[in-house]
């Protein structure tokens, strides 16, 4: 479900990847470990339970 894109824009910085929903954005030439991309599949889950959160309050609210 994740869709990895390695790029040297972004992440931008000192960091190595990044998540936005469902795209991991990886700096070029960055070993995408086994343990990196748990973490990062980690903050994929929490983003995406805060917009379906997000979501049914703004359903719930316009009942």
């Amino acid at each position: 479900m994740m869709k990895i894109v390695y790029n040297r824009f972004i992440p931008f910085g000192r960091f190595t990847a990044l998540t936005v929903l469902v795209w991991l954005f990886v700096k070029e030439g960055v070993a995408l470990t086994a343990r990196l991309l748990n973490h990062e599949k980690i903050h994929m889950r929490q983003q995406l339970e805060i917009v379906a959160v997000c979501l049914l309050g703004t359903v719930a609210a316009h009942l």
